[in-house]
């Protein structure tokens, strides 16, 4: 009896090993993915109903997804005019150029907008995959659970603003707390299965393979990140991504958009946003942080991006 429960436990011990070896296996990822970067932050959601296009051009600050649900309406996208009407769906990408050109007077152009910042680490995820400007072929069903998703998403951030609302009406100071960190989670739950969904209705119309970028250039931008504090100099920079500094001036501003000290100032700001919003340092314990020399230079740099100064910012996100 011993004999054969030894041969049970030798025999449950071997398919428990295999086990854990198949199941360590199948639940590692390889943290080298791209997609590991992959962040959504929704912006805001808006219904229109347009009877007349207004004047003057517009440029998006984020990405913004229309859905078309009636009338039809004439926009221009950076010089090039399109045509949209009841089904399409419109991708624009932050930093477009956008005025109305004309407007169908026989019904309103009624549309469900959906601004986000989607990225892949640092590269945009609408360009990144060529999203077309303007999608009139949309399979119906997919068009319609993303209304019933955007619809879902709106409720959920109704949800979040009502109890933010009513922390403020309380005078809680605190930054965070986990009801509505819950909420919180629940509504980017959301947006990331909208976004999967507008992926997956759109697939047709996109590429095998996103556009191709030099990887170099992304390793610098994440040394860039992770030292902040330190000083940095354009010809620093260039020996990291083993180019000329003329020939890394050039690539970086091809691939990111701006130029490289640019994107040092722009990623020093946005740390001193998030630290001046979710801790307690004092200003001047902040701007060292973030790599500037003085309380001066940073509180001065702050100034010219935002229009107001550290304190008028941290004072403005306690309220």
């Amino acid at each position: 009896m011993q004999k054969n429960t030894r041969v049970m436990d030798t025999f449950s011990k071997e398919k428990l090993d295999r086990w854990h070896s198949q199941t360590r296996q199948s639940l590692e990822f390889d943290s080298r993915n791209l997609l590991e970067q992959l962040s959504i932050q929704i912006r805001w959601l808006k219904e229109w109903n347009v009877r007349e296009g207004h004047s003057g051009r517009f440029v998006f600050p984020y990405t913004a997804i229309w859905l078309v649900t009636g009338g039809e309406a004439t926009i221009l996208y950076d010089q090039t005019l399109y045509t949209i009407g009841k089904g399409d769906i419109v991708c624009i990408p932050p930093q477009t150029s956008q005025s109305w050109h004309s407007i169908d007077e026989s019904e309103p152009f009624h549309y469900y907008a959906f601004a986000l910042e989607a990225k892949i680490g640092l590269l945009d995820f609408i360009r990144l995959y060529r999203f077309p400007r303007v999608a009139s072929t949309v399979d119906p069903s997919g068009f319609q659970n993303l209304l019933q998703l955007w619809h879902s998403i709106a409720e959920q951030c109704m949800s979040y603003i009502t109890m933010n609302e009513a922390r403020r009406d309380c005078m809680q100071q605190a930054k965070l707390d986990t009801n509505s960190t819950i909420q919180y989670l629940k509504m980017q739950t959301l947006g990331l299965s909208w976004l999967l969904q507008l992926f997956e209705t759109l697939r047709p119309t996109l590429p095998d393979q996103p556009v191709l970028y030099d990887y170099r250039i992304y390793q610098v931008c994440n040394y860039i990140e992770e030292h902040l504090s330190e000083p940095m100099t354009l010809d620093d920079l260039a020996v990291r991504a083993y180019l000329g500094k003329e020939q890394f001036r050039s690539l970086f501003q091809q691939t990111i958009g701006t130029s490289p000290m640019k994107y040092v100032q722009l990623m020093r700001i946005q740390r001193a946003k998030e630290l001046l919003t979710l801790t307690v340092y004092p200003i001047k314990d902040i701007s060292a942080q973030v790599g500037f020399e003085s309380q001066h230079h940073f509180s001065h740099a702050f100034r010219k991006h935002t229009g107001i100064s550290p304190l008028e910012y941290r004072k403005h996100h306690s309220e």
